[in-house]
């Protein structure tokens, strides 16, 4: 039976400011759920219904819900779940500040604690996702127009964060909602991280998660200090959903070769490069910010931006080697225009032009074309030499990070059958000390009514009587020292006091016998 971990619809959430009535799921994760709620607010006064998003704090494998009220599944995790409410409500008021001053991020309004749990109420975006909106493009994808200027609000939203030591570490299409006016907004703030001067993280919250094809490798292994270079690795890989309208592979397979063979024809290089430095698998090598991202793709004049259509500039400090690799200097380009200059000069001196001089200017620039030519070689080698050191690290890097996963893999796979095999081991203890105790009771009793039997015997008067209770009590007690060996020794004895005749013509004496097998079988323990 499937778990059942949304509130009820219909549910009034009762804020202290203003109530709200839940209407329906938005979206669901491992750390919260939103939903659609509605309230009734008062302009003036003239009362009006307004539409809500309400985000709650609910980490599915920790938390369990019975009808409203949200408990925590495990006692164990109670000092955890109560560290990850206060910095629930933390992020909350500081989005609540953060997103008066940027239309781009998701407006927050009120934060409160209820139902043993906690939400924030932020707008109702009405539109699409922008994984909707590519998919319903003629194409299932963008032109790199529209594409990069859908971009430029998103990443500025965050930058913006950036600049506020706040990265938001889950950006992908499905987190980017388009107003109906074609504005985008940055939503779900589940697994940002503010971080102090010092580039730690101010909360103790230690709630994580990955994105196939948005979250680079650093972030499966976790992030302890401010790291604006995750963020960026995930515009890089919008941006290219956008382009191709597919998501893109994970970090440990996607490379630059690859997505140089999967960007559509046209792209110009400036943005080809931007996306490949973007997701560089080392954030070494990935562009730091996301004014380096923009100054890859766009000019700005006068506060305007205007996408690039040549070459892109290489942020990275190897500028001039990606320069030098990208766009192959040849010495045409040194002489084409010395040849036009002395053609202007001729024809607007009507001079003849000496040959001598000609033949030794051609010669000068044949030298220096050839010391171009060394210059250009010595480059490309070093550029081949760089790019050959990088793909090897991240090569290096790539498999060791496979052994830890085999590694890790074959250690849970052992540990997993130790536990099976201990919690069988522990099943048949337990097994047996059930039987044992089964059996211990059965003797007990057995043996109890062994007594009480002879004490009844010791009072009667009939010898015939007694005579058929004896016999049966004999056979009872060899029952017992069949079960019990242990103790067979002790039956045995008083089985074979029954059986002395000469006792029991006296019956004073037939007491004073039975009380004595009777003590024996009540000193056994």
């Amino acid at each position: 039976m499937e778990k059942n971990e949304s509130l009820p619809i219909g549910t009034i959430l009762d804020s202290g400011v203003r109530k709200y009535e839940i209407k329906s799921v938005l979206g669901k994760g491992g750390f919260g759920i939103t939903y659609l709620a509605v309230s009734t607010i008062y302009v003036d006064n003239i009362p009006v219904v307004a539409q809500f998003a309400i985000k709650e704090h609910y980490i599915s494998s920790m938390n369990e819900r019975q009808g409203a009220s949200v408990s925590i599944s495990n006692a164990n995790n109670t000092e955890e779940i109560k560290e990850s409410i206060d910095s629930f409500l933390v992020e909350a008021q500081r989005l609540n500040k953060l997103s008066l001053n940027h239309s781009g991020i998701v407006r927050v309004n009120e934060s409160f604690r209820a139902n043993g749990t906690a939400y924030y109420v932020m707008e109702y975006i009405k539109g699409q996702s922008l994984r909707e909106y590519v998919k319903q493009s003629p194409q299932g994808r963008l032109d790199e127009n529209d594409a990069l200027k859908l971009f430029y609000p998103i990443a500025k939203a965050i930058g913006y964060l950036h600049d506020n030591r706040v990265t938001h570490l889950d950006i992908k299409p499905d987190n980017i909602l388009i107003r109906e006016n074609g504005a985008p907004v940055v939503i779900d703030f589940g697994l940002s991280k503010h971080y102090s001067s010092k580039g730690t993280p101010t909360s103790t919250i230690k709630a994580a998660g990955c994105s196939l094809g948005y979250s680079p490798m650093e972030q499966y292994a976790g992030l302890t200090t401010f790291t604006p270079e995750a963020d960026i690795y995930a515009l890089g890989a919008t941006l290219l959903f956008m382009l191709t309208g597919k998501d893109p592979m994970g970090a440990t397979e996607i490379n630059e070769t690859i997505i140089k063979n999967i960007i559509p024809q046209g792209v110009t290089l400036s943005t080809l490069n931007a996306i490949s430095h973007s997701m560089a698998k080392l954030k070494e090598n990935r562009i730091r910010s996301v004014s380096s991202l923009f100054s890859v793709l766009f000019v700005h004049t006068d506060g305007d931006i205007t996408r690039k259509e040549e070459l892109a500039i290489d942020v990275n400090k190897t500028h001039l080697l990606t320069l030098m690799g990208h766009n192959r200097i040849s010495v045409k380009w040194f002489l084409v225009p010395i040849g036009l200059l002395a053609l202007v000069l001729y024809f607007k001196t009507n001079t003849p032009v000496n040959m001598e001089e000609v033949d030794s200017m051609a010669e000068e620039i044949e030298k220096r074309g050839n010391r171009i030519r060394a210059l250009e070689d010595s480059i490309n080698a070093m550029w081949g030499n760089v790019a050959n050191s990088k793909q090897e690290a991240a090569d290096a890097t790539l498999k060791a990070a496979k052994e830890k996963e085999s590694a890790a893999e074959k250690a849970m796979s052992e540990a997993e059958q130790m536990a099976k095999e201990a919690k069988e081991a522990a099943d048949k203890a337990k097994a047996a000390a059930d039987q044992a105790k089964s059996t211990a009771d059965a003797i007990l009793k057995s043996r109890n009514d062994v007594i009480a039997q002879l004490t009844k015997i010791k009072d009667m008067q009939e010898n015939a009587q007694r005579k058929q209770m004896r016999s049966a009590v004999a056979e009872s007690l060899k029952v017992l020292a069949d079960k019990d060996a242990k103790h067979k020794s002790v039956y045995d004895a008083v089985r074979e006091g029954l059986d002395n005749k000469v006792s029991f013509e006296n019956t004073d004496m037939s007491r004073g016998h039975y009380n004595i097998l009777i003590k024996h079988l009540q000193s056994i323990k």
